[in-house]
């Protein structure tokens, strides 16, 4: 034989060739949820996902505060009339 069609049996060789085979294995693991387990998994990603953009969207409320001997002045307009 001329060597070109024969397997190596070298021990070097042989290792070299199944690195080369094994490098282009992929191993995949599928895991299988029962519906209720994703129901479960999706309400919590809409909670989380609420809570984190919930100050985006709120609305704060002002308050105000006055110091020692401040005077609050209110202006009103009325038109009209006022029944007892």
């Amino acid at each position: 034989m001329n060597g070109h069609n024969s397997i190596s049996t070298d021990p070097f060789c042989q290792t070299f060739l199944k690195e080369e085979t094994m490098k282009d294995r992929k191993i995949t693991h599928e895991v299988k949820l029962q519906k209720s387990v994703i129901i479960i998994l999706a309400v919590l990603a809409v909670g989380v996902m609420a809570n984190a953009f919930a100050p985006a969207f709120s609305i704060k409320e002002a308050m105000a505060q006055l110091s020692n001997n401040a005077q609050l002045y209110i202006n009103i307009k009325h038109s009209g009339s006022i029944y007892n």
